[in-house]
């Protein structure tokens, strides 16, 4: 019976809590978020913003700035491009996931191993299934679904390990995955296109960003989710979007980010990784696909 009691009061608490943040979002004033001196004195997470497509980020490691470089927003091209075929945004997105297979986190990262030693070997296979975030140094979330297997137990995990239900960051991913991947994309097209984007209050309303401040403050910021809303968006040719931002993460406070702390990274490696969103449009690996002939 208290077991019942107690459940029942955490979720009360829970419903409370997100009633809360959704009246935020209904109450506060939009801010237009290109530089640190456009954030307010008090900042209240969550809130909306909004913010220019070119200082976005989806994919975990690809830009907005030019849809031809991002293989979401370039399946859209050719999707729109071809008269609302899927076949050569399908094409796109099967050359994406057949050519970008990094080996190892520090591969996919762009950091030395050197500098991310205790998680740098650690293949796709193993870590792919969980959140793509996991692997930022200021996430305090795990990069696996066990801390404590960091070890050579990965080479033991079977070869068919399932890609289906995976996040299709890059592959190699199932034939079903690229097809989900596709019509989604397409979906959203058309919706977007009839009806104009449209947020809304609610928990999937939105595309819930990360945003990145350097030390002269420039801002990036990073979809955590609407991932494929974003890329869209950028395809169509949208140039400033509202988002929900979730999180802020100052580049003055490297030394306090979760995955420095523990020894993930060191401070140069997460340096490096922060650096990445102001000054590359993508990750190294990607570099073969991108050569590749477009259609």
């Amino acid at each position: 019976m208290n077991i019942t009691i107690y459940r029942i009061k955490k979720h009360a608490q829970r419903i409370s809590q997100s009633t809360i943040k959704r009246s935020r979002l209904l109450y506060q004033k939009k801010i237009f978020l290109t530089h640190s001196k456009d954030l307010p004195e008090k900042i209240l997470l969550p809130f909306i913003a909004l913010v220019r497509v070119q200082d976005g980020f989806t994919l975990h490691r690809f830009s907005l700035r030019n849809p031809e470089l991002n293989p979401f927003s370039k399946a859209c091209l050719q999707f729109q491009q071809n008269h609302n075929s899927s076949e050569k945004a399908h094409k796109i997105l099967h050359r994406y996931y057949s050519s970008v297979q990094p080996k190892n986190v520090s591969e996919w990262i762009d950091v030395d191993k050197v500098d991310c030693q205790k998680i740098a070997n650690i293949p796709p296979l193993y870590w792919k299934s969980t959140t793509e975030h996991g692997l930022d140094p200021w996430s305090d979330k795990p990069l696996t679904k066990d801390d404590n297997l960091y070890s050579d137990i990965f080479r033991y995990m079977p070869k068919n390990f399932p890609r289906i239900h995976q996040q299709g960051l890059f592959g190699p991913v199932s034939n079903d995955r690229i097809h989900l991947e596709t019509q989604r994309i397409i979906n959203l097209t058309q919706s977007i296109s009839s009806n104009g984007y449209r947020r809304k209050n609610s928990n999937d309303g939105d595309i819930n960003v990360t945003i990145l401040i350097r030390d002269d403050g420039q801002v990036r910021w990073l979809a955590m989710a609407g991932v494929h809303r974003s890329a869209v968006l950028t395809a169509m040719g949208y140039k400033i979007i509202p988002v929900r931002v979730v999180q802020i993460i100052f580049e003055y406070s490297i030394r306090t980010w979760p995955k420095v702390i523990n020894g993930y990274f060191s401070e140069k490696g997460a340096k490096s990784y922060f650096d990445h969103y102001f000054h590359s449009e993508y990750p190294s690996i990607a570099k073969e696909w991108l050569n590749e002939s477009t259609f």
